[in-house]
């Protein structure tokens, strides 16, 4: 091997986490916590596709280094006198890593199906154990490494942070004299303390402030509009067998490679985002699929969350962490009868979004009710269905990273593997029965599900997630059709 390991991976930086530690619960982390169910964990899983066998050795070693750097996941919950509910650090001995050698599908197309076997959902208890847990499944010429990240310890573009981090100092490890090596950027586990700091950390750009009342009407929506939860088709026949065949945790379908491009072309004529488009074909999604499942009644509300970063240029080189919130995009069945004048209206929404940082209204609303004993618990407990669906678009995942691989055909390229694909879906939770994730690399664009596997079959999730693919790819065939020349541009 060459590249070294530092002591780092061995012994915790003690001045910094005597600095940091016990450090209490940020109110997005305080809500994932109280939300988290036995039967819906909210833990999330992203999946790495590699081509190539893992050094383990190596591996065992990066994710040590990567671990000392991202703290949260080596700490558990506890009560603190004074304090409250803290992360505090751990003092067992490091990750464990599950390894499996499995058999492969050699007829399959490519290394990212090449293992058959689903991921699927565990739960993670964090008030006796870290929120990670890591399994490899080994096959002849491939590998699949499964994070199984508590949403209390981090966000999704956390996750990749630290995924990546790992896969950097794995890459380092394994890289031979003369060739480029990964690039990452170490973390400051001060810059924990800003974790909860979004709404009043300075920005590069001057945001009007929101009146009191307009931020209270905005929660009233929020918590009185009850949106209809997804219907299943083919159901469950059993819902209490669940637990006994280990629900699929996600599932992926790969659009064509020009699907990506040609949605850019069609947001740039259109003059809205990719995500608007997005966001308009999940609706309109939802609601040909409840029509067609017999679900929708009179006038009901469809409700998308989007997941919404609160990153500012303060929170540069933290550790990977929460600093996410949540907008809603909520419109009547009646108002996706006419998919222009939807688009433009969500296009007006999401520019609002952006500029005005919606998302600290649904943090105020966790704060206000974390202040009043047993409210925030009560509210999840009578308001099960906040969402219909939860849509987060990731965009270009290399970008998401901010350090730098050697590439290969466009992809990552760590020591002796080939990173052939980056997956990752949120959790779900009581009637919000499916999680989309979309995300570009490698030169394509692929969609991640995760559905409530007590509600929805398999045979429903293949369904849902195939019928929004196909209506992506068919605004991308309708924007050919009328721009000819695209193709060829």
């Amino acid at each position: 091997m060459s590249g070294t390991l530092t002591d780092e991976a061995n012994v915790t930086t003690s001045a910094e986490d005597a600095r940091v530690f016990p450090l209490p619960l940020s109110d997005f982390e305080y809500y994932m916590l109280v939300d988290d169910r036995p039967t819906h964990p909210m833990v999330f899983v992203m999946v790495v596709h590699l081509t190539g066998c893992l050094d383990r050795t190596a591996f065992q070693l990066a994710v040590a280094s990567a671990v000392s750097r991202h703290p949260l996941f080596d700490s558990v919950v506890q009560p603190v006198a004074g304090r409250g509910w803290c992360w505090v650090r751990r003092s067992q001995p490091g990750v464990t890593i599950e390894w499996r050698r499995v058999s492969e599908d050699a007829q399959a197309d490519s290394p990212v199906t090449r293992i058959p076997e689903p991921v699927t959902i565990r739960a993670i208890d964090l008030y006796h154990n870290r929120g990670l847990e890591i399994q490899v499944d080994e096959a002849e010429t491939c590998s699949r490494i499964a994070f199984h990240l508590h949403h209390a310890c981090c966000d999704g573009i956390g996750g990749l942070q630290f995924i990546g981090e790992i896969l950097a100092r794995y890459g380092q490890l394994l890289t031979e004299d003369g060739e480029r090596s990964p690039e990452f950027e170490d973390t400051s586990m001060a810059a924990l303390l800003l974790r909860g700091k979004g709404d009043g950390c300075a920005d590069d750009v001057r945001r009007p402030k929101k009146s009191l009342m307009r931020s209270l009407a905005k929660a009233g929506r929020l918590i009185f509009r009850r949106p209809v939860p997804l219907t299943a088709k083919y159901g469950v026949s059993n819902p209490a067998a669940t637990d006994a065949v280990q629900p699929c945790a996600i599932r992926t379908l790969a659009l064509p490679r020009s699907v990506s491009r040609q949605l850019q072309s069609l947001a740039v004529h259109r003059q809205v985002s990719v995500n608007d488009l997005l966001l308009r074909e999940m609706l309109l999604q939802i609601l040909s699929w409840n029509q067609a499942c017999g679900g929708i009644s009179g006038n009901p509300w469809l409700r998308v969350a989007v997941p919404v970063s609160m990153r500012t240029s303060v929170h540069q080189r933290m550790p990977a962490a929460n600093l996410v919130s949540y907008a809603f995009v909520t419109r009547r069945a009646a108002d996706c009868h006419d998919p222009e004048q939807l688009l433009d209206s969500i296009h007006r929404q999401t520019g609002d979004v952006l500029f005005n940082r919606e998302g600290l209204v649904f943090l105020k609303c966790i704060r206000i009710l974390r202040a009043i004993p047993g409210a925030l618990r009560a509210l999840l407990g009578f308001k099960s269905c906040f969402c219909t669906v939860v849509l987060a678009n990731v965009g270009e995942i290399r970008r998401r990273f901010s350090g730098r691989f050697p590439l290969q055909n466009a992809k990552w390229r760590a020591g002796n593997v080939i990173v052939e694909q980056i997956c990752g879906v949120a959790p779900v939770r009581p009637n919000t029965r499916a999680a989309i994730t979309v995300g570009d690399y490698g030169g394509q664009m692929c969609l991640h599900l995760r559905t409530d596997a007590s509600v929805m079959s398999d045979a429903d999730s293949e369904r849902f997630l195939a019928e929004y693919a196909a209506r992506l790819v068919a605004l991308t065939v309708s924007k050919t059709a009328t721009d000819p020349d695209q193709e060829t541009r």
